[in-house]
């Protein structure tokens, strides 16, 4: 059966179907990330969270983050190893998102450095690289070799970065995720309490 055709109807509907298509064109930037942070007692985190970072042998002690933004409530298992510093997150269940590790920006590797330099270039009209982090998101039994025997496992990780930029809208904080050929994936304004933001 044939749908019969409203010209009139369709010229309505052209500034709407406009607005989906350049919607879902561009790239899921500059949304705002209220983050608030807690310490916590290793007993308020879920089992399966506790049970995995006790397989990761850590000879330091781990300090357990709760934190909640609009992305929901997740626990981070922050720690040192290996000379520097980590952080495992975990969703409320206790399921493993991904692996954090603290690195320098300018040992995010050639040619991803380059990109992720143009791109700030272009984003900010001046800016200064807050924290650096290699994100590997995996199996559970993939993250845990990571940790064991780190530097043996060849993975390549995406890049998050905490960065103070100055753009047409003043001075913010910002969190930015790089793919591993240091392509812009994401980025958030963060919005933090006024309290002391709990870090490593």
């Amino acid at each position: 059966m044939s749908i019969p055709f409203h010209p009139t109807s369709s010229i309505r509907l052209l500034p709407l179907l406009a607005f989906f298509i350049l919607g879902a064109s561009l790239p899921a930037l500059a949304q705002v990330k209220h983050e608030a942070e807690t310490g916590v007692r290793p007993e308020q985190v879920p089992g399966m969270a506790l049970a995995f970072v006790e397989f990761c042998q850590f000879r330091r002690e781990v300090r357990w983050i709760e934190e909640r933004s609009e992305l929901g409530l997740t626990y981070e298992a922050k720690a040192r190893h290996d000379g520097r510093h980590l952080s495992i997150e975990f969703d409320s269940l206790g399921n493993l998102l991904d692996l954090e590790v603290e690195i320098r920006p300018h040992e995010i590797p050639s040619p991803a450095r380059e990109q992720v330099g143009q791109a700030l270039d272009a984003r900010f009209s001046a800016h200064r690289v807050e924290r650096a982090q290699a994100q590997y998101v995996g199996p559970e039994q993939e993250v845990l070799a990571w940790v064991l025997a780190p530097g043996e496992v060849a993975w390549s990780p995406s890049f998050e970065l905490v960065v103070q930029g100055r753009d047409a809208e003043g001075v913010h904080t910002y969190e930015l995720l790089f793919d591993p050929e240091g392509r812009l994936l994401r980025e958030s304004r963060l919005v933090l309490p006024n309290t002391e933001h709990l870090d490593h």
